[in-house]
């Protein structure tokens, strides 16, 4: 049983009654101190287990800050993990824009092929350029046969003039009919025999005749035939060259529009794939930044509670040590003064016994009378 402060104050010990006891009780004195002793055993035991719980409470603050930090770490680490997977995202986005370039590249050079197939092209139409020099060559040379023609022509002439005067000297001598024998198997080859001078001026002029439209003839169809393969070489020159130039023109504008249409595709796409790109990671970075505001955030406020509860704590620990340091100075003060109180009325009291000594006492006769208390129970 322990004492209270105001049961400590109010104590009031009952005086001895009997003959033989002077002052207060004995046995009501010991009691009270050994109470006193007991709340003061109390008292310093509840004071080692306020500080063990305010050492504990401070130490579970501690390990709940400490965990908090930890939480704080780990969150950071993974939003750390999640901007390296943005970084890795868009190490991502910029291998697939490479792809985009090679792809691009390609198609460049897809048009350079087209491009030198468009060379051939017009290397072809050179080509039939060169097959119309042909032509010419060979109008050239038929040109030239012509030129033979009209050699043999003008030798058939000075034939015929050697003819004629051949009939000049034949006219002097007298000849027999002339005969005129054709086997019929050519039009063109005629065998004349000439008897006679008459004959032979008159075989000879025929001769000469048809010599000579036989050279007209074969002149004729030379250069007409010249003129038709001229024509059909410059014909087929030009239709070719049209040909090769329409065909170039095509491909020329296919391979254009291709390449256009291609480039504007890549372009389109590159830029579509960097416009998600940047409108990903300023999604990801906003979501990544807003959750460590909000993490910041709930941090301070979990801090600021913890650091609130700390002080609340502290505050009322300090109270109830500053009750019990009161108290206890309260305590020493009064039991002080009861003490020096006490000390007081003994030096008051007079040692001097008021009767004469009791002998029969000093001899064991009787029972002695004590009016002093105990002064071994204050002690």
């Amino acid at each position: 049983m322990t004492l209270s402060l105001d049961e400590v104050r109010n104590i009031r010990f009952p005086m001895a009654r009997k003959p033989s006891e002077d002052g207060y009780r004995a046995s009501a004195v010991d009691n009270f101190m050994d109470k006193l002793e007991i709340s003061y055993a109390q008292l310093t035991e509840e004071l080692e287990q306020l500080r063990g719980a305010s050492s504990a409470v401070s130490g579970e603050a501690d390990e709940a800050l400490r965990s908090e930090l930890e939480d704080a770490r780990a969150e950071s680490s993974r939003l750390g993990a999640e901007l390296e997977s943005l970084r890795n995202q868009y190490a991502t986005v910029e291998t697939s824009s490479g792809q985009l370039q090679q792809e691009n590249e390609r198609l460049n050079g897809e048009v350079n092929q087209l491009r030198g197939q468009l060379d051939e092209l017009r290397t072809s139409s050179d080509l039939s350029k060169t097959g119309g020099e042909q032509l010419r060559a060979e109008n050239e040379s038929l040109h030239r046969q012509l030129e033979e023609l009209r050699n043999q022509l003008n030798q058939a002439e000075q034939e015929r003039a050697a003819a004629q005067q051949q009939l000049e000297a034949a006219r002097q001598a007298e000849t027999a009919a002339p005969r005129v024998v054709s086997d019929g198997s050519d039009e063109d080859v005629r065998m004349i025999r000439v008897t006679t001078s008459a004959e032979a001026s008159s075989s000879v002029v025929r001769l000469v005749q048809l010599a000579t439209d036989q050279a007209e003839t074969l002149l004729a169809d030379a250069d007409t035939e010249a003129r038709r393969r001229v024509a059909e070489a410059t014909s087929q020159a030009e239709r070719t060259t049209a040909e090769a130039r329409a065909r170039a023109e095509q491909l020329d504008h296919e391979s254009r529009t291709r390449a256009e249409q291609l480039d504007r595709e890549s372009n389109a796409r590159a830029e579509q794939l960097d416009t998600e790109t940047r409108e990903q990671a300023d999604r990801i970075l906003g979501e990544a930044r807003g959750r460590a505001d909000r993490l910041d955030v709930e941090v301070r406020e979990r801090r600021s509670d913890l650091f609130a509860a700390l002080e609340s704590d502290r505050d009322l620990l300090v109270d109830r040590v500053n009750q019990l340091r009161d108290y206890e100075e309260n305590y020493r003060r009064t039991f002080t003064g009861f003490l020096q109180s006490q000390i007081d009325q003994l030096g008051q009291a007079v040692l001097s016994p008021a009767q004469r000594p009791d002998t029969d006492a000093l001899y064991g006769l009787g029972q002695p009378e004590v009016s002093t208390p105990r002064l071994d129970a204050l002690v």
